[in-house]
């Protein structure tokens, strides 16, 4: 009797540590979207202990914005050093977007909300629901607000809202550049076409018999958008301030633009296979020629790119950066690294899906190592700790019955 009671204590304490580890565990692995960022030197892990959503935003001083979760999601800012979180509400908050002069812009229940670095000013004080918010670097705000009967274009720039379009039908897609040009998709009673605001005139930008989608507007006011020409299939249309070019006929998706006009996107290399190219204005050049599929690339102004490339869906991929000579891997993992942003600087922020890793103790998620190894060392401290416990007990026993 006096032996079984002597294993109580270690027992319990066995049980009490394994329960801690199965709860740390579940703790790190809530972070099902977790948020890294390489500052051009190291990969950080940014959210841990927070479940995260949404792809994250990036300013070119490495800021970065994004949705967390404590039990409805709200909005974060980094700001290099430390994490304020921005909200604290009821409800969710979602698509957040931060300015290279620390500014936020999301959406939630009470509509389009405004940080401007110390207080939060709600723009869309209306009943009707708004979303799609984006930011330019002067602090013009563009998004898409439900008016009764369907959703227009609104613009606050900087004193007062405008609303920028008035018709029967939806608008989608609005995007703002840093100084204040908006580009959105709009019905013209046939097909979607492009618009472009330049401060003063709205300007419709296509007319044709298919639908124009996903526009992007750069500080100089060239859009780049994707076009349904050819029927089953999508290629990219470049507005250099002039003229319509179509840059592809092959069937290609995602266009991103710099201020410069330089345009990057995904087009097909055979019918199983998918590449990233680049378009500098005057030449187009074929970057990656891999066995993967390549998605959602993006560019800096210095010409560097970068995206994720893996499966077909999201099972495996990882994030490459090209840095205007070279390519460079910068995540190795066995889960889907996606949504990648790059700034000014060739900082570079994005979100992994981990939906349910099978071994927690052996996965390294952050690249750098630096999470992973401190959380490794917890758990193998706290593995020995019970084994130890008995050890010095049973010791104890021995000696009690000499």
């Amino acid at each position: 009797m006096r032996r079984c009671g002597s294993l109580i204590v270690p027992m319990a304490v066995m049980f009490f540590v394994m329960f801690y580890v199965s709860q740390s565990r579940d703790s790190a692995w809530a972070a099902s979207h977790p948020v890294y960022f390489y500052d051009g030197i190291q990969t950080k892990w940014i959210t841990e202990d927070i479940i995260t959503s949404y792809p994250p935003g990036l300013n070119d001083y490495g800021e970065i914005v994004w949705v967390g979760s404590d039990g409805d999601w709200e909005i974060f800012l980094y700001d290099g050093t430390t994490t304020t979180r921005l909200t604290d509400n009821g409800s969710a908050d979602l698509d957040p977007r931060v300015n290279n002069s620390g500014a936020v812009v999301w959406h939630g229940a009470d509509g389009i909300s405004f940080y401007d670095g110390a207080t939060i000013i709600p723009l869309s004080a209306t009943p009707h629901p708004a979303h799609s918010p984006r930011i330019s670097d002067d602090g013009h705000v563009v998004w898409l607000q439900y008016d009764g009967s369907d959703d227009e274009v609104y613009l606050y720039d900087g004193s007062s809202i405008l609303q920028l379009t008035d018709n029967a039908y939806d608008e989608w897609d609005c995007d703002i550049s840093e100084n204040g040009y908006v580009v959105w998709r709009g019905h013209d009673g046939t097909d979607y076409e492009i618009f472009l605001h330049d401060g003063t005139d709205t300007i419709q930008l296509t007319e044709n018999s298919y639908s124009d989608i996903q526009p992007q507007v750069n500080a100089t006011g060239q859009v780049v958008w994707t076009g349904h020409a050819d029927p089953g299939s999508a290629d990219v249309f470049f507005f250099d301030g002039t003229d319509i070019v179509r840059l592809t006929d092959s069937g290609s998706l995602d266009p991103r633009m710099n201020d410069h006009g330089w345009v990057v996107w995904v087009g097909p290399a055979d019918p199983n296979q998918t590449e990233i190219f680049l378009y500098n204005g005057v030449n187009t050049t074929r970057l990656t020629d891999t066995p993967y599929q390549e998605h959602g690339p993006a560019i800096n102004n210095e010409g560097e790119v970068v995206w994720s490339a893996g499966g077909g869906d999201y099972e495996d991929r990882e994030i490459f950066l090209y840095d205007g000579a070279e390519i460079s891997r910068l995540t190795y993992n066995s889960h889907a690294d996606v949504e990648g942003r790059i700034n000014g600087s060739g900082q570079v922020v994005w979100f992994a899906d981990i939906p349910d890793p099978p071994d927690w103790a052996a996965a390294s998620i952050p690249t750098t190592g630096s999470e992973s190894d401190a959380g490794g060392a917890r758990c193998l401290i706290l593995l020995v700790i019970p084994f130890a416990v008995v050890l010095i007990w049973k010791r104890r026993t021995r000696l009690e019955t000499v």
